[in-house]
């Protein structure tokens, strides 16, 4: 981190995470109201749902970037960004924080929350903006960190939105105290319950459990978890700790060198050769996007992202084997397979694949991307089709089946995306 000043402009570069509930606008009320004569002028590059290579593609952003005389500017990728496609946020992140430390301004990476229905990815998103921020030599804001301590330490305080995927409110006002504590390394313990921005109320807590969340804020900015702490590996024998397995499934990927390479017993070797394999694998990808080859770069990604997950949640097929995670607003056909073979927990896993191919085509691609992750022995069959819409506030509405997948009743396939993607309300639609 630069020197700190009682005055910072800052840029905040982001999506709904950055700009819901005039998040930048709180940190500005919170530093106006410490009567230390702090003052924070902010101004933001957003859109809806967009990621870091959106804003690097983006006139208006690489042109506010250059005209700000910043003394941040704070990058904040998509919510499964760093999860699903780690190469492209790291990549865009890379080439962002160049334009950015060009004019003279420091980046702070916004580390965001994992989804109510899937609390166990708030490692692999710490981890991935983590790395990328020490990677570059840039400031960290553990805002996601400070949501999953809040979730254990004030489990009454709601920080999310009721789409179970943004801030609500608290989790907005929470979201600043961190930036506070960062920007200005100090506590913002006493600072208002209450904030108002651009002649509007965006927050109002009770005060003690305003005084809670900021004690959070603060204790989260000064004592980050060490690097032995961000992944779920212990220093067990492989036999506990199921290292053998993974290493089993290295094997089956083609690494078998890197699988024999590391300490029999040793956890943090195996993480070093995770390591190496992902960036051995996202090297070669480069070169074949460079030249083209991108159906090739796209199965080394996959690779390279497997072993990615490998290192923070060991082999865990829910995990690497998921459902296409349909865009909002999404309305159209899908196809429902099962995924069963070796390493695939019985009685298998349902995922849902576009339908907008030919069904075959699908099933085909879907064989060949459990390959890329490793399990070669896996087999994918279709057991329905339906005709979908994914509403704003995550309900699934079903409302057609085709026959020409399987036999599949609406009820059935209401159960089936209920088992693809838990947490989501399914309904069915006469």
């Amino acid at each position: 981190m630069k020197s700190l000043s009682r005055n910072l402009k800052i840029l905040f570069i982001g999506n709904s995470h950055t700009y819901l509930h005039k998040m930048p606008g709180m940190i500005a009320a919170l530093a106006s109201a410490d009567h230390r004569g702090s003052c924070l002028y902010a101004q933001q590059c957003t859109g809806n749902g967009v990621n870091l290579q959106w804003h690097w593609q983006s006139r208006a952003t690489r042109d506010a970037i250059a005209a700000g005389s910043w003394d941040y500017v704070v990058l904040q990728d998509r919510s499964g960004g760093p999860l699903a496609e780690r190469d492209l946020f790291e990549r865009h992140a890379a080439l962002l924080d160049g334009e950015i430390k060009t004019q003279g301004a420091a980046t702070l990476f916004y580390m965001t929350w994992a989804k109510r229905s899937r609390p166990g990815d708030q490692w692999a998103l710490a981890e991935a903006y983590t790395d990328t921020a020490r990677r570059l030599g840039a400031g960290l804001v553990p805002v996601g960190l400070a949501w999953q301590n809040a979730i254990h330490e004030a489990p009454d305080v709601d920080l999310f939105h009721p789409d179970g995927r943004h801030a609500g409110s608290a989790g907005a006002y929470l979201a600043a105290c961190v930036f506070y504590a960062v920007l200005f390394n100090r506590t913002p313990e006493g600072l208002p319950s209450a904030i108002t921005v651009d002649d509007k109320q965006r927050v109002k807590l009770d005060p003690d459990r305003a005084l809670q969340l900021q004690r959070i804020a603060f204790h989260t900015v000064q004592d980050p978890p060490p690097d032995s702490q961000m992944t779920p590996l212990s220093d067990q024998p492989e036999s506990e700790s199921g290292l053998g397995i993974i290493r089993q499934h290295m094997t089956s990927m083609g690494l078998e060198s890197i699988a024999a390479a590391g300490g029999s017993d040793s956890p943090s070797a195996l993480r070093s050769d995770l390591d190496a394999a992902a960036e051995a694998f996202r090297e070669k990808a480069r070169h074949d996007r460079a030249r083209g080859a991108l159906h090739s770069a796209l199965r080394l990604e996959r690779r390279a992202w497997a072993l990615d997950v490998f290192k923070i949640h060991g082999l865990d097929a829910a995990r690497l084997i998921r459902s296409v995670d349909f865009s909002v607003g999404y309305s159209g056909k899908i196809l429902m397979v099962r995924i069963t073979g070796e390493w695939v927990p019985e009685p298998g896993r349902v995922c849902l694949r576009s339908g907008d191919d030919w069904h075959h085509e699908i099933l085909k691609n879907t064989e060949a991307e459990m390959q890329d992750l490793g399990f070669e022995t896996a087999i994918v069959t279709p057991v329905g089709g339906a005709w979908v819409r994914f509403e704003t506030d995550d309900t699934i509405v079903v409302y057609g089946t085709s026959d020409a997948y399987g036999a599949c009743d609406k009820a059935n396939a209401a159960r089936l995306i209920t088992r693809a993607f838990p947490g989501r309300t399914v309904t069915i639609r006469d």
